[in-house]
Order: structure tokens, then sequence, then C-alpha cells
């Protein structure tokens, strides 16, 4: 089994970055708020005096683009690139870990043995292959199933219009940081469609989720090495 300290820098590595996506994260929810607030005041001074048609004429020819810019379009285009990148990051970790418990080993089954994809390769080589209780009936891990289905749909399909009852649509009410918001009805066959949305919180609450799963799945190699 993989040495303790070994795994400890893991450990300090995954808190470094998972801190670094909160600080950003942070940092551009605030960026973006100041901007709007910038924009605001400009709008305001110049519609100062101006009736009611003429601030209507100011907003559309100035100022409509922006502000739709910065509270629709770029808060967006950032959570979503957010979300892909954390979710790679915690994707590759994982493999990480996996292949230098490998090459710390004398397995009989190999990680490139495995026909899994994904964190699922990586869940089943360290519970089945490296014999560590892999923290799978936590809330963490079982939202970041959720944010898998997630991440697939944003990624493969490239829509944010999705099919009431379908999995991408169940991933997503789970989520208290992702709106749905009723698209259209198919007259024909009566399904209902949505736009989801994700929420200011969205990247956050993932990020907090693989912060805690990363802690978990630590501490089960903890209690792993102790017991050998």
């Amino acid at each position: 089994m993989v040495k303790l300290k070994e795994i400890n820098w893991f450990r300090a590595s995954t808190d470094i970055r998972m801190n670094e996506f909160k600080d950003y994260a942070d940092n551009i929810h605030s960026f973006l708020e100041q901007q709007l607030k910038l924009m605001e005041e400009d709008f305001d001074k110049m519609a100062a005096g101006l009736t009611d048609d003429e601030k209507g004429n100011l907003f559309e020819g100035m100022f409509e683009n922006d502000f739709y810019n910065f509270n629709k379009s770029f808060p967006n285009i950032l959570r979503e690139s957010l979300f892909i990148s954390c979710y790679s990051y915690l994707e590759k970790e994982l493999m990480n870990l996996c292949k230098f418990i490998e090459r710390s080993n004398d397995f009989k089954i190999g990680l490139s043995d495995l026909k899994h994809k994904g964190i699922i390769k990586t869940k089943v080589f360290i519970e089945k292959v490296a014999e560590v209780d892999f923290p799978e009936d936590t809330q963490s891990w079982n939202k970041i199933l959720k944010f898998n289905i997630i991440r697939n749909h944003i990624v493969h399909e490239g829509t944010y219009t999705i099919e009431r009852g379908s999995k991408i649509f169940n991933a997503c009410r789970d989520l208290s940081t992702i709106s749905l918001e009723h698209r259209f009805t198919n007259r024909e066959t009566q399904k209902e469609y949505y736009r989801l949305q994700l929420t200011g919180d969205f990247c956050l609450d993932f990020i907090s989720t693989v912060s805690e799963f990363f802690s978990e799945l630590y501490k089960a190699f903890d209690i792993t090495n102790s017991s050998k």
C-alpha cells in the first residue's frame, strides 16, 4: 500500500489548486458585479433630466448590449469554462493518483486493464484494485455524479435546452445551484423542454463539493494505511 507521507503530497497539491479555483471564482464574480455597477452609474449620469422615451433610446443605443453581456452572456461563459476546467482537474488528479499508486505497488490488474472511463474508472481502481474504502456513499460523491452528467451534456451536446424527465433534467433538478426555465412544449408529443441556467453559486458549489470529496478520499487512505 502507498505510504501515507507520499499521499500527503497529493493532499497538499489538491488543497492549493482548489483554493485557486475558489479565489478565481470569487474574483470573477466581483469583477462582473463591479462592471455592472459602473455601467449603471454611467447610465444614470447620462440619463439625468431625460424623458422616459429618451432614456429608453439612450439605453438601447449605448448600453443594452453591454448590460446583456455582463449580466447574462459573460457570466454564462465564465461559469461554464470554470466548471469544465475544474472538472477536468478532478478527473486528471484522480488519474494521476491512480497511476502513482500503480507505480508504487505490484498489482495483478492495471489501470489500463479496466474498461470503465473517467472518474468511474478511478473509483473502480481505488476500490477494487488498491482496496481502499472509496467514499461512494457520501453526499460529495453523489453530487459529483450529478455534476458529471451536466458536464458531459455541456461538452458533448452543446445545448442548454433539455427534455423534462431526461437524465440531465433530473440531475439539474437535484442541484439547487441550477435553475430550470420552461421554454416550450412540443404540441405533437406533449414533451416539455427547459433551459438550464448555471447560477452565480454553481461553480462555488462544485468547487466546495470537490474539495469535500478529496478530503474524504484522503481520509480513506489514512484509515487504510493505519490498518495495514
